[in-house]
């Protein structure tokens, strides 16, 4: 017997997806809607919304939302880069760093200002460039 693919439905929207090749009816509780997706293009993924006839993708994120996410990303890559920055800076202070540790922690401060300094980009949040952490 062939998989099928079933995408559950809540309140219009996919919330979740189960394969089988048997049938799907008893398998849950009968209050749970299922939707034979297997033939369904473009498939569907969770998010998306179902009016009962058609399959819609979810709207794209707002600006706001996509400007939240960029600065989550930056937080979390400015932490990062201190987390590096902090050992190769206290080798320097006690002057016991190498050139090579120098260098690198050079690297990591140029990272860390090209982070900060993301919103200068044109196009900034929706449209730039993320920086490369150094290797």
């Amino acid at each position: 017997m062939k998989m099928k693919k079933y995408a559950r439905i809540e309140d219009g929207n996919v919330v979740e997806f189960f394969h089988t090749a048997d049938s799907i009816e008893g398998l849950f509780h009968p209050s749970f809607v299922w939707v034979d997706v297997t033939q369904t293009e473009p498939s569907p993924g969770e998010g998306w919304t179902f009016d009962g006839e058609q399959f819609m993708p979810p709207p794209p994120p707002s600006a706001e939302e996509v400007l939240a996410q960029v600065t989550a990303s930056r937080a979390a890559l400015m932490a990062a880069a201190t987390a590096s920055i902090a050992p190769l800076q206290d080798a320097e202070d006690l002057e016991i760093a190498s050139q090579q540790e120098i260098d690198l922690l050079l690297r990591w401060k140029r990272y860390r200002i090209d982070l900060m300094r993301l919103h200068e980009q044109p196009g900034f949040p929706l449209q730039f460039e993320w920086p490369s952490a150094p290797a």
